[in-house]
Order: C-alpha cells, then structure tokens, then sequence
C-alpha cells in the first residue's frame, strides 16, 4: 500500500500514488496544441480536445431529442430544467422561469424586455 503523505490517500499500486501526487501541485505537463490551456492528466487534455476543439458531446439528455453536452454537469444542469420545481429563479416580467441564477440575468438582459427591466432597477 502507498500512502499520500500529503492527504488520507491511500492507493494498491505506486504508479497511482505517483498520479495523485499531481493534484498536489500546479505542475500540468499536458499542454493543448490548439490553445494555451495546460492538463495535470493526459485524460483531462484529452477530454479538453474532443470537447472543446472538434465539438464532440457525450452526454445526450434522454428527455430531449438531438439534445447533448460535452460534460456531465451540463447535462445534470439541463436535466434541471425539465424539473419544475427546481426552476427557483422567476422572471419579474413574463414569468419565465430558471434553474440557475446566471440563466435568468442572461434572460434579462437579452430579451425584448431587457430595457423595461433595466429601467425599473
């Protein structure tokens, strides 16, 4: 057994231990060819690329048709919106209702009645 001497880690095989030890300190050995974002793992540059630079989407909502998202939490987010009760954040204007917070600002502030809202503040 190896043991994290920086955290409770504890791992069967020295090779894992070794990748742990990575999340400990800002090294990121995996550098992207397209930008200039840098990855602790190879699996997180790689990731990164098929997400990001060739638009590949993973995660598929089973609710929605031709619905996808490059990561899970944009899915789980999404699935949100399906769920009526956790829609917390309502429009003062046309009732519109939102999962997230930054979901409702950017309703606001897009829409035809974004001036109304603006100038009632």
């Amino acid at each position: 057994m190896y043991n994290c001497l920086h955290c409770k880690g504890i791992f069967k095989v020295k090779h894992h231990l070794d990748a742990h030890l990575l999340t400990h300190t800002n090294i990121k050995q995996h550098s992207c060819s397209k930008c200039d974002k840098q990855f602790r793992k190879k699996a997180g540059l790689n990731h990164h690329f098929r997400t990001v630079h060739q638009g590949i989407k993973l995660h598929n909502c089973p609710l929605c048709n031709n619905r996808a998202f490059s990561s899970k939490l944009d899915l789980q987010l999404h699935l949100g919106s399906h769920r009526k009760e956790w829609r917390r954040y309502r429009c003062q204007i046309c009732k519109a209702a939102f999962v997230q917070k930054a979901e409702l600002l950017k309703h606001l502030y897009s829409t035809l009645h974004a001036g109304k809202r603006l100038l009632e503040l």
